[in-house]
């Protein structure tokens, strides 16, 4: 569904996913991870983000729904965070829906982008695909907004752990 672009199919794709990993969680959660959905969900938010432009209503809906069947399949592996990361669009996305979005959608994007500051910072310099220039100011804005919000502890939590693996990479 997202290479053909089709924005309803590939939501209705991942309230599959969402439904499934809800259902006798510990279980569906190791077999769609097996299965490779988090980097099924991840080129879909990806592809999504890069065309938010052309019809915003559907795309804005797809883009909500595989970011909550993405976090729901956590963790991600190195592959599907590099294909989020990848994406300068992408990450101005997680930065978006952190900021602006409920409190629902900001807990998901700041756990979408600690995991992309983590890796950053684990792989260091062998990290090229992971390009936060573009957010540079952005990423460590929304993650002071969302501690000074105080939204949720783990929302907190994916903040500060984020905060700090920028500070030890030196990003912001």
């Amino acid at each position: 569904a997202t290479r053909a672009g089709d924005a309803e199919r590939c939501a209705a794709a991942a309230r599959g996913v969402r439904r499934l990993a809800w259902r006798a969680a510990a279980q569906n959660r190791r077999r769609l991870e097996s299965a490779g959905a988090a980097r099924a969900l991840a080129a879909a938010f990806t592809f999504f983000a890069g065309t938010a432009d052309a019809a915003a209503a559907a795309t804005d809906d797809v883009l909500d729904v595989v970011l909550a069947a993405l976090v729901l399949v956590m963790p991600m592996d190195e592959e599907a965070i590099l294909a989020v990361a990848s994406s300068s669009a992408s990450v101005a996305r997680l930065v978006a829906v952190a900021a602006n979005g409920d409190l629902h959608r900001r807990l998901q994007a700041v756990v979408v982008i600690r995991e992309i500051v983590s890796l950053s910072a684990y792989r260091g310099a062998a990290a090229g695909t992971i390009d936060l220039s573009a957010n540079a100011e952005a990423v460590p804005q929304v993650l002071v907004k969302t501690i000074r919000d105080g939204i949720c502890p783990p929302a907190t939590r994916a903040c500060l752990v984020a905060a700090y693996h920028l500070a030890c990479t030196g990003e912001s």
